[in-house]
């Protein structure tokens, strides 16, 4: 669906904290996999489905990915498109995609780290 990257300075332990953290504060479930990728989960699939775009779920794949000491690339996939709840759980599903990733790149500009960042869509 919409795949976004962030390039980060900076230890890959803090930049793994920060990005769970950051879902967390938007109101996500995160749910770690491994080491290195979570999935973040905001709503109820069921919920979606009986109740449309009054209940929104969203899904976003997110890996970690560190080549140095210094270099950390956030990877985030939106793997919902909310067309359960129709024209509306479609657009607030949009919504709760921008208003992470936008936060993700504040929280990383903020802390100083941000060196790059790649939007794939919405």
């Amino acid at each position: 669906m919409a795949v976004h990257e962030f390039t980060l300075s900076g230890d890959a332990d803090d930049a793994k904290q920060v990005t769970s953290d950051a879902f967390v504060e938007r109101g996500f479930a995160v749910s770690w996999d491994d080491e290195w990728t979570f999935v973040a989960t905001r709503g109820s699939r069921i919920k979606n489905i009986l109740f449309g775009g009054f209940s929104p779920y969203v899904r976003v794949d997110v890996a970690l990915r560190s080549w140095d000491d210094d270099t950390t690339v956030v990877r985030f996939d939106r793997r919902t498109g909310g067309w359960a709840g129709g024209i509306a759980g479609m657009k607030k599903t949009r919504d709760a995609s921008s208003d992470v990733r936008e936060h993700l790149a504040d929280t990383f500009e903020r802390a100083g780290v941000l060196v790059d960042r790649r939007d794939g869509g919405r």
